[in-house]
């Protein structure tokens, strides 16, 4: 009846613990998680923002290569304003 007892209890206790373990590794992942989708969604943002900027400096400027290194510059003064 004790052996009994005591192997339950240690069962019991043995259970917990997974939970226990369980529950505090999927709250770390989830965080994890959370920090990776930030950081995807800001350089998708990041990789836009890039894109427009180059656009608009493309649009507006005349571009010459010199040994592979490509030039912009303004076609006229109203052009080089921001």
């Amino acid at each position: 009846m004790i052996i009994t007892l005591a192997l339950l209890v240690l069962l019991t206790v043995t259970m917990v613990a997974f939970f226990s373990r369980t529950a505090a590794n999927r709250q770390v992942e989830n965080v994890t998680t959370s920090g990776v989708r930030t950081e995807i969604l800001a350089r998708g943002a990041l990789e836009a923002l890039m894109g427009d900027l180059q656009a608009e400096i493309k649009a507006g400027s005349s571009a010459t290569t010199i040994s592979e290194v490509t030039i912009y510059n303004p076609v006229n003064n109203q052009r080089m304003v921001p």
